[in-house]
Parts: C-alpha cells; sequence; structure tokens
C-alpha cells in the first residue's frame, strides 16, 4: 500500500470515528436531561397553578400523604399562630397522597418565590411507586458510578448542560404513576439489591432538595413521617427462611398466648441471633417485648423487622434515618411527627390504617409546630 493510501485510510478512519463520536453524544444530548444526578425516571409535569398558590404563600406544606392528611389540623394552626400577626397567615398544602421525593423534587424546582417557612412531611411512601424499570438496572447502577465521581460532579453542576453526555441514556420509569405490585416473581437475592439502589436514589433526592434550600438560604423544617412498624411483614425472603426458625415462631407464639412470656422473650432473642436477618423474627420478637413492657426495645425489633421485608411495599427506618442526617447535615430543624407516634408504641393505639395515624397524634404535632413557629418569631 502507498503512503497516499495510506493517508487516506487514515483520514476516513479518523473521519468515521469521528462521525461515531458526534451521533453517539449527540444521541446522549437529546435523551438525556439536564441534571447532575441520573435519575431513571421522569415526572408529570408540575401543574402552573399549584406553583403559583405555593409561590405565593407565607407557609408552605411539602410531601405525602401524612402532610395531605394534616388538612383538617391547619385551621387551628393558622388562627392560633396567627393572634400576635398583623395580617392572617397565608398557608398552602401541597402535599399529596403517596407523593414520593422526586415528585416534590420537581415541584421546588418550579417555585418562584420560597415561603417564609417550607414544612417537609414524609418519607413513608417512598416504595409505593417503582423510580425505575428493571430491564434498565445494568445501565442505572453504570450511571450511578459515574456520578460518584466527585470532579465530574463538580463539572456537572458547574456546567449542567454536560450531563447531558456523561450519561447512557435509559429507559425511564413514570415517577409516581406505576405501583411496586407483586414482586412475587423478583427472586429475593435480586431484591437486596434493587432496594440499595432505591435508597441511593432516595439519598440522592434528598440532597438535591436540601440543597436547593440552603442555596435559596431558606426556613425549612423536617418532619420524618410516621411509620406504622407494628404491622406484620409482607415477605419473607426465602435465604433468611428455614423450617426451623418456622417451628420456633410458633412456638414463640404459644408461650405468648399462655402468657409465658419470659420464656417467649428468652426465646425470640435467641432465634435473632444465631439466624440470617428475618424479618418475621424480629416481628415476633417485637411483639414479645410488647408483651413484657420494653417498648424501646420493641420499637428496635420492629425496625429491624421493617428492614428486612422483602415485600417492596412501605417505607423503611432507613428513609427516614436518610431524611434525618441529610436534614441536619444542612442545620434544618427536625420535628419528628414519627417519634411523637411512635413513644406511644404498646400504650396506646397509633394507627387508623397503615399510613394514618390516630387524629390525637396530628393534634400533638401541631401543638408542636406552633411551639416551633412561636420560637422562630422570637428570634
Amino acid at each position: 500500500m502507498t503512503k497516499g493510501r495510506v493517508l487516506a485510510t487514515l483520514k476516513y478512519t479518523i473521519l468515521i470515528a469521528f462521525l461515531g463520536a458526534v451521533v453517539l453524544f449527540g444521541s446522549r444530548f437529546f435523551a438525556n436531561d439536564e441534571s447532575p444526578y441520573p435519575y431513571p425516571y421522569t415526572v408529570n409535569k408540575i401543574k402552573r397553578s399549584e406553583t403559583l398558590k405555593a409561590s405565593k404563600a407565607d407557609i408552605l406544606i411539602i410531601g405525602g400523604s401524612q402532610g395531605k392528611n394534616l388538612n383538617p389540623f391547619l385551621k387551628r394552626f393558622i388562627t392560633e399562630a396567627s393572634k400576635s400577626l398583623k395580617n392572617p397567615l397565608k398557608l398552602y398544602n401541597w402535599a399529596r397522597e403517596n407523593e414520593p421525593m422526586g415528585v416534590t423534587l420537581q415541584k421546588v424546582k418550579t417555585l418562584e418565590k420560597f415561603p417564609m417557612i417550607t414544612l417537609y412531611i414524609g418519607g413513608s411512601d417512598e416504595l409505593h411507586t417503582t423510580r425505575f424499570k428493571i430491564s434498565e438496572f445494568p445501565k442505572i447502577i453504570k450511571n450511578l458510578k459515574r456520578s460518584e465521581n466527585e470532579s465530574l460532579m463538580t463539572a456537572m453542576l458547574t456546567t449542567p448542560a454536560l450531563s447531558r453526555l456523561v450519561y447512557t441514556p435509559v429507559d425511564k420509569a413514570i415517577l409516581g404513576q406505576t405501583r411496586i405490585g407483586n414482586v412475587s416473581q423478583i427472586p429475593d437475592k435480586a431484591i437486596k439489591h434493587l432496594i440499595k439502589l432505591h435508597y441511593t436514589l432516595y439519598k440522592n433526592e434528598v440532597e438535591e432538595i436540601f440543597d436547593i434550600f440552603k442555596l435559596k438560604d431558606a426556613t425549612v423544617w423536617v418532619a420524618p413521617a410516621a411509620l406504622n412498624i407494628n404491622s406484620e411483614p409482607l415477605k419473607v425472603c426465602d435465604y433468611t427462611e428455614s423450617q426451623e426458625s418456622f417451628d420456633q415462631r410458633k412456638k414463640i407464639k404459644q408461650y405468648l398466648n399462655e402468657k409465658r412470656l419470659k420464656e417467649a422473650k428468652s426465646m425470640a432473642i435467641d432465634l435473632v441471633g444465631t439466624r440470617t436477618p428475618n424479618p418475621m423474627n424480629y416481628y415476633i420478637l417485637g411483639q414479645t417485648l410488647l408483651g413484657t413492657g420494653d417498648y424501646q426495645k420493641a420499637r428496635s425489633a420492629f425496625y429491624q423487622a421493617r428492614m428486612y421485608d422483602c415485600g417492596l411495599s412501605y417505607s423503611t427506618p432507613i428513609h427516614l434515618k436518610i431524611l434525618m442526617e441529610q436534614a441536619e447535615k444542612r442545620g434544618f430543624k427536625v420535628v419528628d411527627f414519627n417519634r411523637i407516634v411512635l413513644n406511644q408504641l404498646g400504650r396506646n393505639q397509633l394507627f387508623f390504617d397503615e399510613q394514618k395515624p390516630q387524629n390525637i397524634y396530628y393534634n400533638q404535632f401541631i401543638d408542636q409546630l406552633l411551639q416551633e413557629f412561636k420560637t422562630y418569631l422570637e428570634r
């Protein structure tokens, strides 16, 4: 081959490589959103009328179901909080049934003006809908690993358009539209990886929304929603279960029915200490500890039961831990609704159903908000 042909071949190779790169990155540019966080979902357009109401409020409530359920109690808050003010407070409750953090994040991004106080109450609706399509799992993991590169993340925060080129496009879910539903077709060992991915995405959402508030110098109160931990786990992962564990739980239930609480407690403690973490083992321990009046330890056992539940239907203490850690890291006030409710574990009925706490706890929460508002005005 002559020198001319070699140069010509080299030119064509470079040209083809260049065009290939243009096509690749061009397709990425138009397929990806402009966001430093590679969320594998889209969110339906936020209603402009709601954004305007939220932007005009003195106090804005955002979040999920338990925030929405505050509505019947807000009149008392407005009346009492406005007593020392020239004009009544304008409050808008933008919390919605089963709303996950990703939707709330998109709402906050549409605000034209930030209110005097924003109250976020949530964390209990995070597993109600899916954040991603399982078929896209490998691509999502690859993108998240890229987002962990601090230098790359800094570059994307500085130049947001760069994020369109960095991440591999994925077929996105519509957040808030598709329920997670029946997980019986998912291998139990895969569920462990799916929930780990879910927590990573949730943490990214929490970090981003709190960073927006911090950038705007907004006053934010964060209220972790109450978890109904005293409800039986939905699913035991098969790799944690055994016939021996099943038989021991049956024996512990018998002891409880016979009021042989000391024996039941001893057996339940041994059960969770010598087996792979199993939600039903922790749940029976929690029931036993309630029977003996060890309410704090019972709460811890029920938390463990919720964390190891393979049912993927209810939020877990990990959601609240992420929420509180990120709030405290940025100096936001935490008004712990979950603690208000669970302080009565074993003493009183806590919930009407899986999601809705008894009215008495909402009234106690309003009392605490009024005290926090009084302190806010006295600063």
